[in-house]
């Protein structure tokens, strides 16, 4: 008998493997995918207010003992890993399909723990009876340690659930919840008391998959602790859809700098599809790139230049970059075309003006205003310049060489 369950048990490794299934372990994700084409069932936690949440999980190894009534044998096997959850938490079983509508059977096994002496005292005869009839693979009790032991019935956990409520009751139709595409079922641990272990098993059944006979098969573990605190998981956040400008090539050297300024809302197009990738770019503009770059800090000071109206479009950029000390002066000169020297210096100045080693370009003298900033956007990353030794320091910026500049900033350093 022990044999024919251990062969079984490896019979279904083969069919996980085969099937792309896994036997998942506490610290496991709770995402299954299978190679047929049928898809996923997840499973989360919920707190006690319903909301997702994770909780602890621990590798550390254990014994579970099981008991086989009808035979009367005994048998040992080790566990990895197990969660750790309050009593008041509920499982959410989602139907990840968006192809078919599926089957779930669920059951808990609840252990009852046990130390060597007391797995002797109770199930010592039935131990010396499985290990005469196998004594090539006889059960070894370790001294001192700590079993986890149930009785296996003929489904294998002592509760089922119907229609999302837990009920006695063995493996039949009425403990079968059918949960349509897409959908969730929800239910709780039965009588959850503190410090057990269970153990929790489902099955899937998609009747249209290639093989509608097939239960495709999960199982993890949970411990009670009444003090385990979960972590809140934020709801996922649908990626947004970018548009597609008609003037940036999928192969553009810059392509991957735009996606990047246009999803983190640093710029957008200059119109539903376009981008203008040669347009030159204003002071104006690189501020207002800049402080959202930076998180749109609010500012917090009066409006300190002459030539700024108190409604124009870029005033907040205008006053944060003032206040971090990136500009200075009565007027700012939005309008100006943003040169190469201009924008180095603003991310300097916003990395906190860093003295470095002046740099080998041969149109950049070491005592100018702007060389300690180019020096430093070399020793970063940000430019290398324009080729042959030349930075070309007044040469004019456009939309793609600034979010060029401002993506090799930030996003590289993320």
């Amino acid at each position: 008998m022990k044999k024919r369950l251990r062969r079984a048990g490896s019979l279904l490794l083969a069919a996980a493997l085969t099937f792309g299934l896994l036997c998942v372990s506490a610290g496991a994700e709770g995402d299954l995918s299978v190679e047929d084409g049928v898809k996923p069932i997840t499973y989360q936690f919920l707190d006690a207010d319903g909301q997702p949440a994770t909780y602890p999980t621990s590798e550390d190894s254990f014994q579970v003992g099981t008991y086989y009534m009808m035979p009367g044998f005994f048998d040992i096997s080790g566990v990895d890993g197990f969660y750790t959850v309050p009593e008041d938490i509920s499982l959410k079983l989602a139907n990840r399909g968006g192809v078919q509508d599926c089957y779930l059977t669920i059951s808990v096994v609840a252990f009852e723990e046990m130390t060597t002496k007391e797995l002797e005292a109770e199930y010592g005869d039935d131990i010396r009876a499985t290990n005469e009839f196998y004594p090539e693979d006889p059960v070894v009790l370790q001294d001192n340690s700590t079993y986890y032991v149930y009785t296996e019935t003929d489904w294998g956990g002592d509760l089922l659930c119907t229609d999302g409520k837990w009920v006695n009751g063995i493996n039949g139709p009425e403990n079968v919840v059918k949960v349509e595409e897409n959908q969730t079922c929800t239910f709780t641990l039965p009588q959850a008391e503190e410090g057990k272990m269970y153990r929790v098993d489902f099955q899937a059944h998609y009747p249209q998959s290639s093989d509608p006979d097939y239960y495709y098969y999960w199982r993890f573990y949970v411990k009670i602790d009444p003090e385990a605190e979960g972590t809140p998981v934020e709801p996922e956040q649908p990626e947004p859809e970018l548009p597609v400008f008609s003037d940036v090539a999928e192969d553009a050297w810059y392509a991957k700098q735009v996606a990047w300024a246009v999803q983190n809302g640093i710029t957008s197009g200059t119109s539903d599809t376009t981008f203008s990738p040669d347009k030159t770019c204003s002071t104006a503009e690189i501020l207002t790139f800049l402080w959202r770059a930076a998180g749109s800090e609010a500012p917090t000071i009066e409006n300190p230049f002459t030539d700024v109206a108190d409604d124009a479009w870029y005033l907040t950029p205008a006053l944060w970059a003032y206040e971090k000390g990136i500009i200075s002066g009565a007027e700012l000169l939005g309008d100006t075309p943003c040169t190469r020297a201009s924008t180095m210096v603003f991310l300097w100045k916003l990395a906190g003006s860093p003295a470095v080693e002046p740099s080998d370009f041969t149109d950049v003298a070491d005592d100018a205003d702007y060389a300690q900033a180019v020096a430093w956007a070399v020793e970063n990353g940000i430019t290398s310049g324009t080729g042959e030794g030349t930075f070309s320091p007044d040469m004019i910026c456009n939309r793609s060489q600034i979010v060029t500049f401002l993506y090799q900033n930030f996003a590289e350093k993320e």
